[in-house]
Formats: C-alpha cells, sequence, structure tokens
C-alpha cells in the first residue's frame, strides 16, 4: 500500500522536558490505507539513531468525553523501515479512524544494552470526513433505494421467463393443433385413395365380366357374327325377332329348352 498521506515527525534524544507537540496534523475518516505516521529518531547529536535490536514504543489515548482511554497497539503495527537511518513508520488503522477527536501520543524506545528512553508526545487529530457522514445519515435510504432497484431487477427478470414460458405454451399448442389437423388430412387421403382403390376394383371387374347389369350391349357388336332369324327362328316365339329375344335375355334372364329329341343351339349376337 502506498504512503498517501504522510506526517513526519522528528522524535529527539535529550534530557530535556518538553511540552507536547502540536503537529497539527489531521487525518480524515475517509483516509483508509492511506495515513501513516512517520519518526525520524535521532541522537543527542542529530545524527539518526542507530535501531538495530532496539524497539520502539508507541502510545496513543483518545477521549471519549472527558475520559482518556488508551488505543490499542499492537508490536506489529510499527514498521522499522531503516534501522541505520532510525526511520519507523506507524500506518493509521481503520479503528483510529472510526473515532473522532484529539489523540495523544508517546514515544518510547529500548534498546539491546538495557537502556530505554522517554522521547517525545505529541498530539493530533482524526475528523470525520462529510462523506462518511452522509453515508451514516443516509445509510438507510440508500439500501431502500438499493433493495427497491433489486426487487425491480428481480420482478423484470419474473416478468420475462413468465413471458417467454408463454410463448412456449402457445407455440406447443399450435404445434399440436397443427398435427391433429395433418393427422385429419392424411386420414381424409387414405380414405380417398381407398375409394380410388375400390374404384379401379370396380373397373377390373367389369371389364373381365360378361355380367353387364343393366347396361344394355347390344348395340355393340363385340362378341361375335350377327344371328339371324333363320339361324334361331325355332325358338322364337310369338313373331319376336332375334333382337328382341337377345334383349329379353339380357334383360330380364329368359331361358328357353330344347324339344325333346332336338339340340339346343344358342348364338349371341349384338346387331
Amino acid at each position: 500500500m502506498a504512503d498517501r498521506k504522510v506526517g513526519e515527525i522528528t522524535v529527539p534524544t535529550e534530557p530535556v522536558s518538553r511540552a507536547t507537540k502540536i503537529t497539527g496534523f489531521t487525518f480524515k475518516s475517509y483516509d483508509k490505507n492511506a495515513g501513516v505516521l512517520q519518526f525520524n529518531i535521532e541522537n543527542q547529536d542529530g545524527s539518526p539513531t542507530d535501531l538495530i535490536d532496539a524497539t520502539v514504543r508507541l502510545f496513543m489515548y483518545i477521549y471519549q468525553g472527558e475520559e482518556k482511554k488508551e488505543f490499542p497497539i499492537f508490536d506489529n503495527q510499527i514498521i522499522t523501515e531503516s534501522y541505520m537511518q532510525g526511520i519507523v513508520k506507524y500506518r493509521i488503522p481503520d479503528m483510529l479512524l472510526s473515532y473522532e477527536g484529539k489523540v495523544d501520543a508517546n514515544v518510547y524506545i529500548d534498546f539491546p544494552d538495557g537502556s530505554h528512553t522517554d522521547n517525545l508526545a505529541f498530539t493530533f487529530t482524526i475528523e470525520k470526513s462529510i462523506i462518511d457522514d452522509n453515508v451514516q445519515l443516509n445509510g438507510e435510504y440508500y439500501f431502500k433505494d438499493f433493495q427497491q432497484l433489486l426487487d425491480g431487477v428481480k420482478q423484470e427478470a419474473t416478468d420475462a421467463v413468465n413471458a417467454a414460458l408463454t410463448n412456449i405454451d402457445t407455440v406447443s399448442q399450435n404445434v399440436t393443433s397443427a398435427q391433429n389437423n395433418l393427422k385429419a388430412v392424411e386420414d381424409k387421403m387414405n380414405q380417398t385413395n381407398q375409394q380410388i382403390g375400390d374404384l379401379g376394383k370396380l373397373k377390373k371387374m367389369y371389364s373381365n365380366s360378361i355380367d353387364f347389369g343393366d347396361y344394355d350391349y347390344s348395340g355393340n357388336p363385340n362378341l361375335m357374327p350377327y344371328i339371324t332369324d333363320s339361324w334361331v327362328g325355332a325358338l322364337l316365339a310369338n313373331g319376336d325377332t332375334v333382337k328382341d329375344s337377345i334383349k329379353r335375355v339380357i334383360t330380364h334372364t329368359k331361358t328357353r329348352t330344347a324339344d325333346a329329341g332336338d339340340i339346343l343351339s344358342l348364338g349371341l349376337g349384338i346387331p
């Protein structure tokens, strides 16, 4: 993370009593992962303090009304950036940025030879950012507005799904209706084909048979030569001609028999 707001503080080492140093630093509640306190620790002669094996301790206090309370700081939050140059950093944590008001702080150093120094007392300030005030005041409104937006999106999705399902049902019904209509057409075609087949059989039957029903083929000489009256005169009665007898035989299935001892000879012809 980048050090975007760095408050540099020189920490002297002197045998004097100093007043609390007012740094004038102000960090905002919105300065998350950005605010850093940098301590440049110096020896009494002004040279950088050697911090090898040394421990820098930082204590902070915040106020709740008139009550002063210690703010917890962990050792791993104090980072020694340069042991030889005596540079130590402390990144302002989000927990401290949620506080609003003055912060009192003290710097102490424990050296590896067993010596200890009380180096500096200083102050800085935490203020609440305007954006955080607006979010806090309007948080419920933002939540409701977002929830309404979310509900609207869900409703639109539901409507779209329902419309799609309705279209699918309509298409399915149309397909079923079309299939039923096609089945009816197929049945009608099968019935027509059956009727055509029956007519074909009827045509074949009549074309191969001499049973002509009620139709008179007497005018069509297609079976044999003419039969004259002289050929079958003995079989004719009441002055009938051959034509009359043939018509009567065909239309009324009238038959004649030969007299005893005679040979019956019958010929058919259509003049």
